[in-house]
């Protein structure tokens, strides 16, 4: 799922939600490239270093990602906490 991604701008960054090995839903993100007419996914990043990376390119979007990320938490959707 797009978390930024706009025609006239080469950068991207993708929400990756996945499970883990304990069972736990997770929140990532990828970076993507373009290649032609599709989008090629980079390595996944922690959340924080998704949201630093949006951050230094587009900081508004970055703090509606965030927003949306927290208002998931407080609905009881979702915990954050540090997965090691």
């Amino acid at each position: 799922m797009p978390a930024y991604l706009e025609d006239d701008d080469p950068y991207s960054l993708f929400f990756l939600f996945t499970t883990i090995d304990t069972g736990e839903m997770v929140v990532a993100f990828a970076e993507g490239e373009r290649q032609d007419k599709q989008l090629k996914l980079g390595q996944p990043l922690t959340t924080g270093a998704g949201l630093n990376n949006l951050f230094a390119h587009q900081e508004k979007r970055a703090q509606r990602v965030l927003k949306f990320l927290n208002d998931i938490s407080r609905a009881d959707e979702a915990e954050w906490h540090q997965i090691v």
